[in-house]
C-alpha cells in the first residue's frame, strides 16, 4: 500500500475580532448595506408610505452616477492623487443623510435629480471605503460581519415599509450615519483606503480573472433575467417559489463559506455555487409548466440575492490575499458587480420584448448563449492577456530573492527582531495585514503591532511608504 494519503480539507474557522470591533463592523456594514438597498429604490417605499417598487424616474440617472464615481475613485487609486481619507468619508456621509432629508422634505420633479446625484455619489464612495475596509480582515471575521450585518440591513430593509414615515426617516438617517461613522471608528486613519498605485503585469497574473468574470456575469444575467421576469409575472402569475429561493440562497451561502474556510484553492472554485444556481434557473425556465416557472424565478431571486450579498465576503477575501493595488481593484470590482446596472438593463428589456418573445423559456436560452460565450471568450483572453505563472516560476522570481536580500539588511541594520522580519517580508510583498496574521497564525492586532514597530525602526510613517522605500531600489 501506498504510503501517500491525501489530507482532508480542514475547517479554519477562528475570529481574531474583539467584541468592540466585531460589533462596530458588524452594525456598521449592516447600515451601508440597508441604506444601500433604500437608495437603490429611490427611497420608494421607504420614506413616502407608497409600496416598496423596483425603482423610479431617477433610477437610471442615479445608476450612471454610482457607476461613474466608482471609475473615478478607481482611477484615483491607479494615479494615486489624493488618499480616501477623513473629510471624503464625512462629506459622502453627510451627502447621505442631507439626500434621506431632501426626499422626506420634497421628493418632487424639481429635486429629483439632485436627490438621485448625492445618492449615486455617496453610497458608491461609502461602499468603495467599506469594501477596502472589509479587506482588512481575516475570512472568518468577514464571514461572521457579513452574516450578523446582513441581519441588521434585513431589519432595516423589511422594517423600515412598516413604520410611520418620520420614524422611517431617523432609521434612514441613523443608518447613513452609521456606515460612515463606524467606517471611521474601525480605521480612523483610514490606512486601508490609501491609494497604492498601477497594476504590473506580474501583479495582474496573480489575480483570479476568471472567477471575477464568471461571478460578475452570473450576478449580471441573473438580475437581467429577473427583471425581465418581474414583466411577464404579470401575465403569467410567475410569483417566486420562496422555499426555493431560501434553500437555493442558504445552500449558495454555506457552499461559499466553505470553499473559503477549507480550501486553498478556492479562489478558482469560488464562482461555481452562484453559477449553479444561475444554470438551475435557466434550465427551470424552459419548462411552461407554472410549478417549473416559480421554481425557476425562486432559484434567480436567489442568484440576485447571492451576486449582492456574496461579494462582500469573496471580494474582500480575494483583496486580502493578493499582493496587489486593492484602491484600484476595488473600484474595478465594485463597477463589475452593480446590481443597478444589470436591474436597469432587465426593466429595459422586460419592457420592449415583442410579444413572439414573451415567454421565459425563449430569453433563458438566449442567455445561456450569453453567459457560454462571456465565460468562454474571457478564458480565452485570459490565456492571452494574462499568463498564469506557475509556482516554481513565482519560487524563482528575482523579485522575491532581492526582497529576502533587503530585509535581510534592514534586520541587521536596524535590529528587526525575527518575527518583524518575517512581517516585514510579507508586508513588502503588498499582502494584506488580514493574510499576514493567517500565514503567521497570529492575530491581527499582532500583525500591526509589528508593524508599527517595524515602521518605527526603519523610520517610515505607513505601510506604503515601507513598500515604496522597500521596492524602489537601492
Amino acid at each position: 500500500m501506498s504510503d501517500v494519503t491525501k489530507s482532508a480539507p480542514t475547517l479554519r474557522f477562528e475570529i481574531t475580532l474583539t467584541v468592540r470591533d466585531f460589533v462596530i463592523l458588524a452594525v456598521g456594514f449592516g447600515c451601508l448595506i440597508g441604506f444601500a438597498r433604500m437608495t437603490s429604490l429611490g427611497f420608494i417605499g421607504y420614506l413616502n408610505g407608497s409600496v416598496v417598487s423596483s425603482g423610479d424616474e431617477w433610477y437610471g440617472l442615479r445608476a450612471l452616477v454610482g457607476l461613474a464615481t466608482l471609475a473615478l475613485l478607481a482611477l484615483n487609486g491607479w494615479f494615486s492623487r489624493f488618499k480616501v481619507g477623513l473629510s471624503a468619508v464625512v462629506g459622502a456621509t453627510v451627502v447621505a443623510v442631507a439626500s434621506a432629508i431632501l426626499f422626506a422634505v420634497d421628493s418632487s420633479v424639481m429635486l429629483g435629480p439632485l436627490i438621485a446625484v448625492l445618492v449615486g455619489v455617496s453610497t458608491s464612495a461609502l461602499m468603495y471605503v467599506w469594501l477596502l475596509l472589509l479587506s482588512s480582515y481575516g475570512k472568518a471575521d468577514l464571514i461572521a460581519v457579513s452574516v450578523v450585518g446582513l441581519v441588521i440591513s434585513g431589519g432595516i430593509v423589511m422594517g423600515v415599509p412598516l413604520i410611520d414615515d418620520a420614524v422611517a426617516l431617523i432609521v434612514s438617517v441613523a443608518a447613513a450615519f452609521c456606515a460612515g461613522f463606524c467606517a471611521l471608528l474601525s480605521d480612523h486613519t483610514l490606512e486601508s483606503c490609501m491609494p497604492d498605485g498601477r497594476l504590473s503585469c506580474e501583479q495582474a497574473a496573480e489575480i483570479p480573472w476568471f472567477s471575477i468574470v464568471a461571478l460578475a456575469a452570473s450576478g449580471f444575467v441573473a438580475t437581467v433575467v429577473y427583471g425581465i421576469s418581474e414583466h411577464l409575472t404579470g401575465l403569467y402569475d410567475w410569483q417566486p417559489n420562496y422555499i426555493v429561493f431560501g434553500v437555493a440562497a442558504v445552500s449558495a451561502i454555506v457552499a461559499t463559506f466553505g470553499m473559503l474556510l477549507t480550501l486553498d484553492t478556492w479562489k478558482d472554485a469560488i464562482w461555481s455555487p452562484q453559477m449553479l444556481i444561475v444554470v438551475l434557473a435557466l434550465a427551470l425556465s424552459c419548462f411552461s409548466l407554472r410549478e417549473t416557472m416559480q421554481g425557476a424565478v425562486g432559484f434567480m431571486l436567489a442568484s440576485v440575492f447571492c451576486a449582492h450579498f456574496l461579494h462582500w465576503v469573496v471580494f474582500p477575501a480575494m483583496l486580502a490575499e493578493s499582493r496587489v493595488p486593492r484602491a484600484f481593484l476595488a473600484g474595478i470590482l465594485l463597477i463589475l458587480v452593480n446590481g443597478s446596472l444589470g436591474t436597469m438593463v432587465g426593466d429595459m428589456l422586460g419592457s420592449i420584448l415583442p410579444h413572439s418573445m414573451q415567454n421565459l423559456g425563449g430569453v433563458a436560452g438566449l442567455s445561456v448563449i450569453v453567459l457560454v460565450a462571456i465565460l468562454v471568450a474571457a478564458r480565452g483572453a485570459l490565456h492571452v492577456l494574462v499568463p498564469e505563472q506557475s509556482p516554481s516560476d513565482q519560487a524563482a522570481s528575482p523579485g522575491i530573492t532581492t526582497l529576502e536580500s533587503r530585509i535581510e539588511a534592514y534586520a541587521e541594520e536596524y535590529g528587526l527582531t525575527p518575527r518583524e522580519s518575517e512581517v516585514a517580508l510579507l508586508t513588502a510583498q503588498g499582502f494584506s495585514c488580514a493574510y499576514i496574521a493567517e500565514k503567521l497564525v497570529v492575530s491581527n492586532s499582532t500583525v500591526r503591532f509589528h508593524q508599527q514597530n517595524l515602521y518605527r525602526k526603519v523610520d517610515v510613517h505607513s505601510r506604503n511608504e515601507f513598500i515604496e522605500r522597500t521596492t524602489g531600489g537601492e
